[in-house]
């Protein structure tokens, strides 16, 4: 088995679950010693045994990106990063109009989905100019273009997050690092179960009501795109947005569906 990514290290922010959980394992496949980064410490350390079990290298690293401490506090225990992936984003799912206030709730979405990925960067990225280049993958979403009502504050972070992906693929594309985007459809995990179970559904019937394939994203497809992502093949994709959808995004959305992975 080819293995682009040996030597490398990844960093992957919300990999106790979900998208996190199967970006990391696929890197992990793929020859990169990953660093897995969340607040839930036992899960950490189950995917670090599942990893090692497979003869992968990984670690876990308790984090809060809640704050800028907290992203700096990251920084700090990683060292030397090649790849970082921003997964890491707030998953609760608050539907209400936009005119509604709740300030909290805005400061908390863009904390997560935006603010904490550009700490990252600024804290990682110079370390990868120095050392010649390095791949920056933020995880973004199909709300971010296309939008579903009552979801303001969650597809206004993500679509912050994709225009500060190209502006900063662009300062950094003479220094070697490549900046790039992985907008994400209806995906499999356990906070879309979770959100689907709150309107009284399921994931599954969900896809099968609005998705054009009539199915979900598995996980580890997304970890297999990252993974081909940061490897050298992938070295003129940059300053881009890479969609995974299952064709949601090539038609009209279902009005009455309003929750995206």
């Amino acid at each position: 088995m080819t293995r682009p990514l040996s030597g490398s290290t990844a960093l992957v922010t919300g990999a106790s679950r979900g998208t996190g959980r199967g970006i990391a394992i696929e890197l992990a496949r793929a020859g990169a010693n990953v660093v897995l980064a969340a607040r839930n410490k036992p899960s950490l350390e189950e995917i670090v045994a599942e990893i090692e079990g497979q003869g992968g290298t990984a670690s876990a690293v308790v984090a809060d990106l809640a704050s800028r401490a907290g992203c700096d506090a990251l920084v700090a225990q990683c060292g030397a990063v090649d790849i970082l992936v921003n997964n890491a984003a707030l998953t609760t799912v608050k539907m209400q109009p936009t005119i509604v206030p709740d300030d909290a709730y805005w400061q908390d979405s863009f904390q997560l989905n935006l603010w904490a990925p550009l700490a990252l960067m600024q804290g990682l990225c110079p370390g990868m100019i120095d050392r010649g280049g390095g791949v920056v993958i933020n995880i973004s979403s199909t709300t971010a273009q296309r939008v579903v009502p009552h979801y303001a504050p969650y597809a206004a972070s993500k679509a912050a997050l994709e225009t500060m992906s190209r502006v900063a693929a662009l300062d950094m594309a003479a220094q070697g690092v490549r900046v790039l985007c992985v907008a994400l459809g209806m995906t499999d995990t356990e906070a879309l179960e979770e959100a689907a179970a709150s309107g009284g559904t399921t994931a599954g019937e969900m896809a099968a009501q609005a998705v054009p394939t009539g199915r979900l994203i598995d996980v580890e497809e997304v970890g297999r795109v990252c993974a081909f992502l940061a490897s050298g093949d992938a070295r003129s994709i940059t300053g881009t947005v890479v969609t995974i959808d299952n064709a949601i995004s090539a038609g009209q959305l279902h009005e009455a569906v309003r929750i995206d992975g």
